[in-house]
């Protein structure tokens, strides 16, 4: 194993402000990486507003132009575009830069980027997934998934090494490459940044507002819980909020519920919410290991969430319901919301402490 400081390149597609828990992990990792010494370089899409280039210390980020439309969704024309755009930026860039690792974040569009570095500039690659990734995991890349197969095998194959953040993905993943060890790597969480405050009668939902986000089967069941006193916060944004709002309304519970529309991760808006919750919900009919359920955790909210992908990995047998069972997600929040106000919940694992999560990464990089 190498000893002293790495010179990383890491690769994602989204990186904070865009994008969703992939972008909040490889963000939280670079600059552990940095934070530990290392000379990290990240290249991302660009967005528009965001500057182009970022230096912090050891941290410099490169944001291509893409024309990525949205913050917090990406579409498949605008990965392709970074795969372009990412290359002809690296072709300059690498003609007087040398590093020791790429540290790509999701399989595709990022892994067929450092495989062509491996290829080209024999530079090694470490892999982690995050969900959408891995061949069949969603319905929306139905008809992309066979296209990719090839390719997907090939970038897994030659990787240093395949990391996944939960038992249920890297599962998923050894379906697909039969042979492969995958190394479990939760997810992390900085607990100095996402913690309790002073605790309010409030039910947070975090996420984008998208169908496969469940967060209509939230409002359907709060209609039988008993919200006197009780107040629940929507964060996130999306092609579904305006039906989202229209089905709050119709189901009378507009006084009830708040949409805050796109807080960004590190806002202290959103880390307010997550603070005063005493309760937090995820209801996603797809998941692999969400980062809100996990900020949630730190900021020692009871936690109610279907029961797909790692959810039962974090939550625990006793907040899990069945995804679309609108009847037990009622009679799950409704237990939550009791046992809120009269204990506290466990507080979160070390497992998923930055501090742990990056270690076990700088290992895999210097191997």
């Amino acid at each position: 194993m190498r000893r002293g400081p790495l010179r990383i390149l890491v690769l994602n597609h989204e990186y904070p402000p865009v994008g969703g828990g992939g972008s909040s992990v490889a963000c939280e990792v670079a600059r552990g990486y940095a934070a530990a010494g290392h000379r990290v370089t990240v290249v991302t899409m660009g967005h528009a507003g965001l500057s182009e280039l970022e230096q912090d210390d050891h941290l410099t980020i490169h944001r291509v132009e893409c024309g990525r439309r949205w913050r917090d969704r990406c579409t498949v024309p605008e990965m392709t575009r970074f795969l372009h755009a990412a290359r002809r930026f690296l072709r300059r860039h690498l003609a007087d830069r040398h590093y020791d690792v790429a540290h790509a974040h999701f399989i595709v569009p990022a892994g067929a980027l450092a495989l062509w570095l491996k290829r080209a500039y024999g530079l090694p690659y470490i892999l982690t997934s995050h969900g959408s990734d891995v061949l069949g995991y969603n319905e929306r890349f139905r008809f992309l998934y066979p296209l990719l197969t090839p390719l997907w095998r090939r970038i897994v194959a030659e990787a240093r090494t395949v990391t996944a953040p939960s038992q249920y993905l890297a599962r998923l993943i050894a379906l697909h490459q039969s042979g492969l060890d995958v190394n479990i790597v939760p997810n992390l969480v900085d607990t100095r940044q996402f913690r309790a405050a002073a605790k309010e009668n409030r039910i947070l939902v975090v996420g984008r507002l998208i169908e496969t986000k469940g967060i209509q089967d939230v409002l359907a069941a709060l209609v039988s819980v008993d919200l006197n006193g009780w107040t629940v916060d929507i964060v996130g944004d999306g092609p579904y909020r305006r039906t989202l709002q229209e089905r709050a309304a119709d189901l009378d519970l507009s006084e009830r519920v708040a949409f805050h529309g796109w807080l960004p991760r590190e806002s202290d808006a959103l880390k307010a919410l997550y603070g005063r919750a005493r309760v937090f919900v995820s209801a996603s009919h797809k998941e692999n290991m969400s980062m809100c359920l996990l900020e949630a955790k730190a900021a020692l909210c009871f936690l109610v969430a279907s029961n797909v992908g790692a959810s039962a990995e974090i939550v625990g047998a006793q907040g899990l319901f069945e995804a679309h069972d609108v009847s037990a997600l009622g009679l799950t929040i409704a237990s939550a919301m009791r046992k809120a106000l009269v204990g506290d919940p466990p507080a979160i694992e070390d497992c998923f402490h930055s501090s742990r999560v990056v270690r076990r990464y700088e290992e895999l990089c210097a191997s």
